[in-house]
């Protein structure tokens, strides 16, 4: 009866339907097709930018370059990226004139996209720890493969900025 009770309760948990978000929360205007990989804000790893369209002392000092908000923004994972696993990651926001620690005016938000196969995943959280410090949790990458990471200042159903980090698990 225990094994019966058991795959019963298996099957059940393998039938939850999943929180996927939609590409319809992605900018609606069109990215430019470019030959470059890395240009219009996107970065090929956590830890490197080459934002080729910005002034160059600017793509050098940034991480993430918010170009509407003229913010920088640093990213630290709290783990490695891996997927199946719940992650969380620390993003640094700073004035580029003065370099110190400044709020966006909206709750940065992170959302993952898998181009190759068409979908996201389920929608991360994020919290304010202090001035220019926010802490993005609940991050999900369902499967291996490259993903794109939207780092998105966002009013509403209306996106200020959106920045594109490019990663491969």
């Amino acid at each position: 009866m225990k094994k019966y009770l058991l795959l019963i309760c298996f099957t059940f948990a393998a039938c939850a339907k999943p929180n996927y978000q939609n590409i319809s929360i992605l900018p609606s205007s069109p990215q430019p097709q470019d030959s470059n990989p890395q240009s219009d804000n996107q970065t090929e790893t956590p830890n490197s930018s080459d934002n080729s369209t910005q002034p160059q002392e600017t793509a050098n000092s940034c991480t993430l370059f918010f170009t509407q908000s003229n913010l920088c923004a640093e990213v630290l994972w709290q783990q490695t990226p891996i997927e199946s696993t719940y992650l969380s990651l620390i993003l640094k926001f700073y004035s580029t004139a003065t370099r110190t620690p400044t709020d966006p005016t909206v709750l940065p938000q992170v959302v993952l996209w898998m181009p190759s196969m068409n979908h996201g995943s389920s929608p991360s959280k994020t919290e304010k720890i202090s001035t220019g410090l926010y802490r993005v949790f609940n991050i999900y990458f369902i499967m291996p493969g490259e993903w794109d990471i939207h780092f998105q200042l966002k009013q509403g159903s209306q996106i200020n900025d959106d920045v594109i980090q490019k990663i491969t698990l």
